[in-house]
């Protein structure tokens, strides 16, 4: 709403305070957007980057969207990008260099392991490769997640069967619960 785009956000540029708040810093790539401007320079960090950033293509604030939705993605996926395997401590630079090249030619991402599934879909629209497809506006992101909130608070959602082979899926979700005003995802 600021017609700023970060171009760095990464989980390294998220800071909490001592009352719980998140902050988003680091604004030294930051570009303030003119109404019908986009930008054109591939900057940011290569795990976090929106495809269209890394192909040198236009982009806007919609980058920002993705980026967060990686942020979300390694925090619910045990940190671990998509398409990197579950079971390997540290992937080897050549499994890391394939997932990467599969998640920024397009290949739709898997749902992150240690959540429930309605927030896995939630996330991986933030990821999804075009900018169309993902949420319109950090303002419609953070409803999505309020609702998702809501529903399971008021109407009696149950979390899905585990799959044993992985771990907890709900272990994860407290730490994703941080999203409580729009300002503090603005892009």
């Amino acid at each position: 709403s600021r017609n700023i785009i970060h171009r760095d956000i990464k989980a390294a540029n998220i800071f909490v305070n001592e009352f719980g708040d998140f902050k988003l810093g680091d604004f030294g790539i930051a570009r303030r957007l003119d109404e019908f401007q986009n930008a054109h320079t591939r900057l940011g960090t290569l795990n976090y980057i929106a495809p269209e950033v890394f192909n040198g293509q236009e982009y806007s604030w919609q980058a920002d969207i993705y980026s967060l939705g990686m942020v979300l993605y390694l925090l619910s996926n045990h940190n671990r990008l998509p398409f990197w395997p579950q079971d390997e401590m540290i992937p080897s630079a050549e499994i890391r260099e394939q997932a990467q090249a599969r998640r920024l030619r397009g290949e739709p991402l898997p749902l992150p392991a240690y959540v429930s599934t309605d927030l896995g879909q939630l996330i991986c629209k933030a990821c999804m490769f075009k900018p169309q497809d993902r949420f319109s506006s950090a303002e419609e992101m953070h409803r999505a997640f309020q609702n998702l909130q809501y529903r399971r608070e008021n109407q009696g959602v149950q979390e899905p069967e585990q799959n044993p082979d992985k771990w907890d899926r709900t272990e994860a979700e407290p730490q994703l619960q941080f999203m409580t005003a729009p300002e503090q995802v603005q892009t």
